[in-house]
């Protein structure tokens, strides 16, 4: 039985772009590797002030914890915390931003779940999908409809022009 399943494995997909961009490398091609384990240059300077100014504000909070707990009222007032610092991030005027979530945690499920994750891409490469809200159902019938997450970076980095060519 476990010589059958182990027939039927299929390489890492995680693997498989490491070794992508090692070979590309290896060709003199300039790659930024998001493949096994982190990114393989160092967090912006930027980034890094912007952590440590939410931190030291306060904004630690997560809306998995209120999930886990049940407690969907307060999962709903850290998301609208969240939500309430879109302008000042807005503000750093991005040339991508992404705003997800890694997993559903439903708090009438007090617990991770198999649901999809809403997801937004804002960009001023993005074609307007009529989308006005921001929620699983909404998120499904916009542009991007549902897909998989492996497509999260090559996404972000193509609306940031930094993809020479996408889908190939």
């Amino acid at each position: 039985m476990l010589a059958e399943r182990a027939r039927r494995l299929t390489p890492s997909p995680t693997l498989a772009i490491t070794a992508r961009a090692r070979a590309m490398r290896a060709q003199g091609i300039d790659v930024i590797s998001f493949g096994a384990g982190e990114p393989d240059f160092d967090t912006p300077e930027r980034v890094k002030a912007a952590a440590v100014r939410a931190l030291e504000q306060g904004h630690t909070k997560y809306t998995d914890t209120a999930g886990e707990d049940g407690d969907f009222d307060r999962k709903v007032r850290v998301i609208e915390e969240v939500d309430g610092q879109l302008p000042r991030v807005l503000a750093l005027k991005p040339d991508v931003l992404v705003v997800t979530g890694d997993h559903s945690t439903p708090a009438i499920l007090k617990g991770h779940s198999w649901h999809p994750v809403p997801f937004l891409l804002y960009s001023s490469t993005c074609r307007p999908d009529g989308i006005a809200e921001f929620g699983e159902r909404a998120c499904g019938r916009g542009g991007l409809g549902l897909f998989p997450s492996i497509n999260v970076l090559p996404l972000a980095l193509a609306h940031a022009g930094k993809l020479v060519k996408y889908g190939a």
